[in-house]
């Protein structure tokens, strides 16, 4: 039994990437081991078995925690390959261009999508349906020159030319 747990352990140092595997299989050798001493007579055995539990248990929380590690590298991993894309503000994913992602969400690696344009927010902007954010897409703020098209100070009053030729 001490040999399979040691092979286990090298397994578990050689590829992190099946943790959950080992974790499994440990948790399987330690129910066998644990039915084991029950049918064990002597304290000595006993004694024994129950030091290869501990082991056991050990490289499984090991095992456990590699694996947590390897979930949230891969989680972060997602977010920085070309998976997605930036079209000012938003990102959008390779796959779904026509979906817009917030940027707080996406900067903690979240996909939080953005809702429609106007839709429980000002028309000029989108809600992001994670976080709540809005984020403006349409200028609201008109520039200066655009508001005195057509503008004249005086509706309906007619100016002389006071240039004398």
């Amino acid at each position: 039994m001490d040999a399979n747990a040691l092979e286990l352990a090298k397994k578990a140092a050689e590829d992190p990437t099946k943790a959950w595997a080992i974790a499994k299989a440990v948790g399987e050798l330690i129910t066998k081991a644990v039915n084991f001493r029950k049918r064990l007579k002597s304290s000595e055995e006993k004694r024994e078995v129950d030091e290869i539990l501990d082991a056991l248990r050990d490289l499984k929380h090991s095992a456990s925690e590699l694996e947590d590690q390897n979930r949230e590298l891969r989680e972060k991993l997602r977010f920085k390959n070309d998976d997605y894309e930036f079209r000012n503000p938003f990102r959008y994913r390779k796959d779904r261009p026509e979906q817009p992602l917030c940027a707080r969400c996406f900067a903690n690696q979240t996909e939080g999508p953005m809702g429609e344009q106007g839709r429980g927010c000002p028309e000029s902007c989108r809600k992001c349906l994670v976080c709540g954010k809005e984020t403006q897409v349409k200028d609201s703020n008109p520039s200066p020159s655009s508001l005195l098209k057509g503008y004249t100070p005086f509706p309906g009053r007619r100016f002389r030319d006071n240039r004398r030729s």
